[in-house]
């Protein structure tokens, strides 16, 4: 408008150029000056985004650095501000990985406390000094001063104690295998501790060189028993042998044995060049006459025999009958064989069904068999004529018991003989069955009424023999009935009900039993076992399963009665984001521990780090375990929740500062909305299409007016967090902003909406009050 009035009034045409040339350049300058916005706007918006994958950053952190950013007038300050915000960020992840070294070398030093002698007072000093240990250097300061104090309980231990222990020592060291000279040793070395723990490890050690002699003690009396029977198969005179063997059981060692051996071959060797031509022709005879009487084949037998003349010495004879025993061993382990296979083979063919000629032919047969497969089959042939004995008995029984079945039914002279010539000529049971069937049905046609009445007086009386509640129900459909089938099904239908009835009653029985065990059961004190123990009552199928089942619950119970030691121990859960959530305190036994995220209320989140499962051990305190709780970036519900705690605290602050609560507009709550993912691209109050952020109303409801409406923007990496924490942590940042905290607490406003936008870990908000609109 100001350059077009100065054209308008211009008195000349060199004046009108001169204004030309000056809102030419004026556009020029103020077209630089946008593109230059353009780009520092654009680089906030990626150093933004590089900001929200700096994990590591606090969520005040990285408050701070978002507003530096969006306050920058140039591109190098934001650009400073982003490095300084990744070095920050490498700064917090070295913190958190040393912070964990440091918790696990406090770990380390609460375990090597349990190591040390120290009163339980001081070791509880000595776990609060390592707890608020800021380095590793103090942490090993706590650990060398406990050191010092468990050095020095050491050494103010009475000399009582330390005689007592003195005295014990000797005596196990006594008991052990030991030498008088290592016994001497250790004895001289646990007079000379000083401590209790020097005392243990000398008698450690001294344990270890007795096993050491109980293993060599076993190796050398191994030895000796090889050693002896090595002397059995020398030519040796009984005193010499005796000899031997006594040298052998005072030897002391294999090197000793070895020698004794060897002199024992040498005098074997000497005794057997010196035996006499008489004592070798005695030994061969009484070789010959001990294979003569061997089980051995002929050819063998002579074999063996020949080897004996030809021997040199009463060694070899030796030698040689112990092989020819060992060959008739084996051909009396196969005749025993081949004898117990026969008599089990005749007296399985003795319980077959044979005549007595098959049966004398297969007996025959096996004593004459020479092997046991030869015995085996011909019990199997035995077995098919037997079952073929058996099929054509059975074929003849069916055959009388059919002709007598024929007999009995209403059938004239004539049918009766046709019938029965049938059952003769018939080939199989099948064949018969089916010639009675047809005379039944012969037969039932010849006197039907009189079958199904003689069939009704039979199905009366076994219904009356019934134990029923409705046995005249029953009477009545049997007088009723048409046929004989239908007469049968009434019966079959009556046993069937009184079936029913005694398992309803026994089901009811059963019932009650298991009723009165689980009320019993609950006296009882199971812990985790209730419920195995109850389920077994559930499945239980008799009344003495539910008694055995109780009396192995009371022995679970009386056991649990039983007093044991406990000990307190805490478990702390934090959140994702290092939040305390639950911090509980339960009463254990020491020993395996078992729970589940449901045990503590937890059941909604997820197990991120920590034992839920491990062992009790004296000296525990405490667990800390991180859970991922369900947070605004992955749950609806969170997301509602968010919503909803704010204006909760918005009103309740506001009613803190004398004001009344506001009321929720639902279109400032939708224009909230729009603008809150608006500013996750451009963080300004001024919307990206360059409008005032009140044009929002206008898209939401077009034509409606409010008056004075103010807005509070705001955007921080609380993605993670709960809808609680996270509309908490968005009031506070705008509570501890002046600005944006008399925007709250506008006195004037009785309408709001707040709107929010999660993108990647930030969460972006906006807040816009007003009165009610026109």
């Amino acid at each position: 408008a100001h350059y077009t009035n100065a054209i308008n009034g211009a008195p000349s045409i060199e004046v009108v150029q001169n204004i030309l040339n000056q809102a030419n350049a004026q556009n020029t300058a103020n077209k630089e000056a946008n593109e230059q916005a353009a780009l520092l706007q654009k680089n906030k918006n990626e150093a933004l985004d590089e900001l929200a994958k700096l994990t590591e950053l606090t969520p005040s952190e990285i408050e701070g650095f978002t507003s530096a950013i969006n306050s920058a007038n140039d591109i190098q300050t934001v650009m400073s501000t982003l490095e300084s915000a990744r070095a920050q960020n490498e700064a917090n992840k070295n913190a958190a990985a040393q912070e964990k070294e440091l918790e696990e070398a406090k770990n380390e030093a609460i375990k090597q406390l349990d190591g040390l002698n120290l009163k339980d007072d001081e070791r509880q000093a000595f776990v609060d000094k390592i707890n608020v240990a800021k380095s590793q250097d103090e942490i090993k300061t706590v650990v060398s001063d406990a050191k010092a104090v468990s050095d020095n309980n050491d050494q103010a231990t009475s000399e009582q104690q330390l005689s007592v222990a003195k005295a014990d020592a000797k005596i196990k060291i006594g008991s052990m295998n030991l030498t008088n000279e290592e016994e001497t040793a250790f004895a001289s070395q646990i007079d000379g501790a000083k401590t209790i723990n020097d005392v243990k490890s000398i008698v450690e050690e001294a344990q270890k060189v007795s096993d050491v002699n109980d293993a060599a003690e076993k190796e050398l009396t191994e030895a000796k028993q090889n050693a002896i029977k090595q002397l059995d198969l020398l030519n040796l005179k009984d005193s010499e042998k005796q000899s031997f063997v006594n040298q052998i059981n005072n030897a002391v060692s294999q090197d000793e044995i070895d020698t004794i051996i060897s002199e024992a071959k040498g005098t074997s060797d000497n005794n057997d060049q010196t035996a006499s031509e008489q004592q070798l022709v005695d030994a061969k005879n009484d070789a010959k006459s001990k294979i003569s009487a061997m089980n051995l084949k002929d050819e063998i037998k002579a074999t063996f025999i020949s080897q004996v003349d030809a021997a040199k010495s009463i060694s070899e004879v030796k030698a040689i009958v112990e092989d020819a025993q060992k060959v008739s061993d084996v051909n009396d382990a196969a005749e025993k064989e081949l004898s117990d296979a026969k008599t089990k083979a005749i007296n399985d063919i003795k319980r077959l069904n044979l005549t007595n000629d098959e049966m004398t032919r297969f007996i025959n047969q096996v004593n004459e068999a020479q092997t046991v497969e030869k015995i085996k089959s011909i019990a199997s042939n035995a077995k098919i004529q037997s079952d073929a004995n058996d099929a054509e008995q059975t074929l003849q029984s069916a055959k009388d018991k059919a002709i007598a079945y024929l007999k009995t039914l209403n059938l004239t002279k004539d049918e009766l003989n046709a019938y029965t010539l049938a059952v003769q000529n018939a080939t199989s049971i099948k064949e018969i069955d089916t010639i009675k069937t047809n005379a039944t049905n012969h037969s039932d046609k010849n006197n039907e009424v009189q079958e199904l009445k003689n069939a009704k007086e039979t199905a009366i009386k076994q219904i009356q023999a019934l134990d029923l509640n409705n046995t005249q129900h029953f009477i009545d459909q049997v007088n009723q009935a048409t046929s004989i089938q239908e007469v049968n099904t009434i019966v079959g239908n009556a046993k069937q009900a009184e079936k029913d009835q005694k398992e309803q009653a026994e089901a009811e029985k059963l019932a009650k039993a298991k009723q009165d065990a689980l009320n019993e059961l609950e006296g009882f004190n199971l812990k985790d076992q209730k419920e195995h123990f109850t389920n077994l009552i559930n499945n239980a199928k008799s009344s003495d399963e539910i008694t055995r089942i109780l009396a192995d619950a009371k022995k679970v119970s009386d056991k649990n009665n039983e007093p044991k030691e406990t000990v307190s121990i805490y478990f702390n859960f934090y959140d994702q984001n290092r939040k305390l959530i639950l911090s509980k305190t339960l009463e254990m036994e020491y020993g395996d521990y078992s729970f589940t995220l449901d045990d503590f209320g937890l059941g909604h989140t997820k197990l991120l780090s920590g034992q839920l499962s491990g062992t009790i051990d004296p000296g525990d305190t405490g667990l800390s375990i991180r859970v991922q709780v369900p947070s605004i970036s992955d749950s609806q519900e969170e997301r509602d929740i968010m919503y909803e705690e704010f204006y909760k605290l918005l009103n309740e602050y506001r009613v803190k500062n004398g004001l009344k609560a506001l009321n929720v507009n639902s279109i400032l709550q939708a224009g909230a909305d729009i603008r809150a993912e608006e500013i996750s691209e451009v963080f300004s109050h001024t919307r990206p299409n360059g409008s005032y952020h009140s044009t929002v109303i206008q898209e939401v409801a077009p034509g409606t007016i409010f008056n004075g409406m103010g807005e509070n923007i705001a955007g921080g990496g609380f993605a993670s967090f709960s809808g609680k924490d996270a509309a908490e942590k968005m009031l506070q940042l705008w509570i501890n902003s002046p600005d944006h905290n008399s925007i709250l607490l506008d006195s004037s406003s009785n309408e709001a909406g707040v709107g929010f936008y999660i993108k990647g870990s930030n969460v972006y908000a906006t807040f816009l009050i007003s009165t009610t609109p026109r």
